[in-house]
């Protein structure tokens, strides 16, 4: 059985009052995500790889760091080129087959297998990491917490949902040792 799967690009963008002005927190952009699973009768491969990614700050107006994450040595390319090369490389794609050098060398990579099929172990695990720039922006951090951290009014009933919700557990818990 072989399962495999692939998105091109994608983003995830965190906004702070969408009705409204649309402040924008955080965005993250990535590029060439791949995963792929093979299961043969005696042994697993999984593998899973990301071409590159871009974490943008919103927080901060005026910011000399706007880019809080880069892959070194990446090429600098905007985001209004990247979805235009994207489009271009539909058809594109089919003339320059097997010319893909950043396919070759992702930004994150990683591989398990489980009885390798060379029998140089039973467990192989392989993870491949580019060196990447991170600027730490403190301001950038605690507004991504408060994004997250929900407001006091709905402090009681979370906690009321996590109450019921540890004692549907401790009853599951409870019925399973009967």
């Amino acid at each position: 059985m072989q399962i495999e799967m692939s998105l091109r690009s994608g983003g995830f963008t965190l906004k702070r009052d969408p009705h409204g002005k649309g402040t924008e927190i955080l965005r993250l952009l990535f590029d060439g995500f791949s995963t792929k699973v093979l299961q043969r009768p005696d042994s697993l491969l999984a593998e899973l790889s990301l071409e590159g990614m871009r974490l943008y700050d919103g927080t901060t107006e005026g910011n000399l760091f706007p880019q809080i994450i880069t892959v070194k040595d990446a090429p600098e390319i905007s985001d209004d080129t990247r979805v235009e090369e994207l489009n271009d490389d539909e058809t594109s794609k089919d003339n320059n087959e097997g010319s893909d050098d950043e396919a070759d060398d992702p930004l994150f990579q990683l591989s398990f297998e489980q009885n390798p099929l060379d029998n140089h172990a039973d467990t192989a695990l392989n993870v491949k990491l580019k060196s990447m720039e991170i600027v730490y922006n403190p301001k950038f951090v605690v507004e991504v917490a408060r994004f997250f951290k929900p407001p006091e009014r709905h402090m009681e009933s979370i906690g009321v949902l996590m109450e019921t919700a540890g004692a549907t557990v401790e009853g599951i818990r409870q019925q399973t040792r009967a």
